[in-house]
């Protein structure tokens, strides 16, 4: 991360500084950008997490970075990859543009140009060749169904991953999976999280009698908000012996290559597979920090569980 870390200081801070250090005398800043600062640095932000996000994507699923140095080891196709083949390149031109709007500084228009043109040129000629000598026809596969400087509407993956929920023992993960699936995500399952192979059964000495909804009453639930009113069927009664699923006490995302993420980074995970809007606050959601306090949040309004061990649901998406 050192390497990308250098690149971010490199060309968001240094080379800006330095552009504006040569042409104020042609170019002064305008007297209202200081009056508005902290909101202007919140709108340069919104042009440089989808950039900050392609940057965790390599490091979190390929193991490392976009340098020569320290070459990814593995192909990294999701995250912002689902959608376009260079997001950071995308990103530096877009926050090039922002700053030449917010400076009025036509020296900004030109480094735009130059990393258009350098992105159409030279990288990609350089990285054509690298990436099919490294991962052959995966990476044609790849570069053929992905656009090189625009967002495709929804993402190109070719393998299924699985989002589980408890979708029987909790309304509102049931809830959740239901709208998920009615979104038509592209290659997500959707199944209950007894399913979960990573899962284990801790078992007690009760029995207690409880009433549930079957799977197929579950997912038929009004959406009308009266507590637990059930549509098109009635609740039957079952003696359920006090057993959990031990190890699944949030919602978990996994991916074929059994990349897994859990919690909120689960559910981003669940919103890169529908299209490029949700996926744009899935790469937000899922920043340092931001997740952890989006994290935090959502275990106290739904704090974590375990699961009771009950008959298990699946849903797909296409």
């Amino acid at each position: 991360m050192f390497q990308a870390t250098l690149y971010s200081i490199i060309f968001l801070l240094f080379f800006p500084a330095i552009i504006l250090q040569n042409s104020l005398s042609e170019w002064p800043i305008p007297g209202w950008v200081f009056d508005h600062i902290f909101l202007l640095f919140q709108l340069l932000f919104l042009f440089l997490f989808l950039g900050l996000s392609a940057l965790q994507e390599f490091n979190n699923r390929g193991l490392g970075t976009p340098f020569p140095m320290d070459k990814t080891q593995v192909l990294v196709i999701t995250g912002p990859y689902a959608y376009l083949r260079n997001p950071m390149q995308f990103t530096t031109t877009l926050f090039f543009f922002a700053l030449s709007a917010i400076f009025l500084n036509p020296w900004f228009l030109g480094a735009a140009a130059m990393t258009i043109l350098y992105s159409v040129g030279y990288a990609k000629w350089q990285e054509s060749a690298d990436m099919e000598e490294r991962f052959g026809k995966a990476w044609l596969d790849y570069e053929k169904n992905l656009p090189l400087f625009y967002p495709r509407w929804k993402p190109w993956r070719e393998e299924r991953a699985t989002i589980y929920l408890d979708l029987n023992g909790c309304y509102v993960c049931s809830d959740l999976g239901r709208w998920i699936s009615g979104t038509r995500a592209t290659c997500l399952n959707v199944k209950d999280g007894r399913q979960y192979e990573g899962a284990h059964v801790m078992k007690g000495e009760q029995k207690e009698e409880k009433e549930v909804p079957s799977p197929a009453e579950n997912f038929s639930r009004s959406g009308t908000g009266e507590g637990d009113q059930i549509k098109h069927g009635q609740k039957e009664k079952c003696t359920l012996q006090r057993e959990r699923v031990g190890e699944m006490r949030r919602m978990i995302y996994v991916d074929s290559d059994g990349f897994k993420e859990e919690g909120v980074r689960a559910f981003a995970r669940s919103l890169e597979h529908i299209n490029i809007l949700y996926a744009l606050f899935s790469f937000f959601l899922r920043l340092p920090i931001i997740a952890e306090i989006a994290q935090f949040i959502l275990d106290i309004l739904a704090p974590p569980h375990r699961m009771c061990r009950l008959p298990s649901a699946d849903l797909s998406s296409e």
